[in-house]
């Protein structure tokens, strides 16, 4: 899942950098924060091999299992602060629910194939 997280940061840098272009700022601020969940899991890799060496209990499937959900659980928190760059109730609470489901859904198909 390494190549489809670099493609799924590639796709959102995309849409920040057009956003920035068309000088929708708070857009792009407000997008920012789906990107933490495929770059967490990218430098879970590494993470979680420098993590169970620390504790040696741990396998580092586990470790970076934890480090998914963090970043999910970041993510969700931050597109709910970002989420008041949005004027609109319903533009706000359509972007929330679209956002978080796309993360969570993610962070399990991650999580999914770690453990398979």
């Amino acid at each position: 899942m390494r190549m489809e997280c670099v493609a799924i940061l590639l796709l959102i840098g995309i849409m920040i950098f057009s956003f920035l272009r068309a000088r929708r700022y708070s857009f792009a601020i407000a997008i920012s924060p789906l990107t933490a969940v495929p770059a967490m899991h990218l430098m879970g890799f590494i993470l979680s091999k420098h993590i169970s060496n620390l504790f040696s209990h741990l396998s580092t499937t586990d470790i970076h299992v934890g480090i998914d959900i963090l970043a999910a659980v970041l993510c969700c928190l931050l597109l709910g602060i970002f989420s008041h760059y949005f004027t609109s109730k319903k533009t706000r609470s359509t972007f929330l629910v679209l956002s978080s489901v796309f993360e969570l859904l993610l962070t399990w198909v991650l999580i999914y194939n770690l453990k398979h």
